[in-house]
């Protein structure tokens, strides 16, 4: 008995030492295992832009004679990431607007927004769709455009625009040049909702 005694307890004693074993190198497998995480950080650009004369003195715009020259340059300058395209819509106001004065030739002629366009320099590389003057080229970051650099009143406007006041006021756009393309007139073609004024 105690031959098949012994051999009980050798079998016993190897099925343990084996289920030990086994134990250990499932154990010993799970160190085995590995895992990743992959995080993808996007930073969104921005759009940002300055509006500035830095040349414009409002003493030089007050007791204006006709013909005589006024320093006013708005100029327009990307402070944001992104390269952005501009653009710019004059708003000109004041009861200079609609007074009788005479055109060239010494006719009648009634003053309007239009006759006081025609009194800026509006620069060259600016090109005029409906009510918005837009730059031709992409501006980077530190980049600058400038709409014009005076105002001449035409030095044939009689004593009846005297006392009158007018207002030019410049408001400036930009907009991302990545993933946008112009218009073929230059014009951009988006949701006049989605510009947002700065802030």
């Amino acid at each position: 008995m105690s031959k098949k005694m012994s051999l009980k307890k050798i079998t016993l004693i190897v099925s343990a030492v084996a289920l030990v074993a086994i134990i250990a190198v499932g154990g010993t497998l799970a160190w085995f295992t590995d895992s990743k995480d992959v995080v993808n950080t996007v930073t969104y650009g921005d759009v940002k832009i300055d509006l500035q004369e830095p040349n414009y003195d409002p003493e030089d715009a007050k007791n204006i004679t006709p013909g005589e020259e006024i320093t006013k340059d708005p100029t327009i300058t990307n402070t944001g990431v992104n390269d952005a395209y501009f653009r710019a819509k004059l708003v000109i106001g004041g009861d200079l607007i609609g007074t009788e004065t005479t055109d060239a030739e010494g006719n009648k002629h009634i003053i309007t927004e239009e006759d006081i366009i025609a009194c800026l320099n509006i620069g060259s590389d600016w090109t005029r769709v409906g009510d918005y003057f837009y730059f031709n080229e992409v501006r980077a970051n530190g980049e600058e455009a400038v709409l014009f650099t005076k105002v001449t009143l035409p030095n044939y406007w009689d004593g009846k625009i005297a006392g009158k006041t007018l207002t030019i006021e410049v408001k400036a756009e930009a907009i991302q040049s990545d993933n946008f393309t112009p218009k073929a007139d230059g014009s951009w073609d988006i949701n006049e909702n989605l510009i947002k004024p700065a802030e």
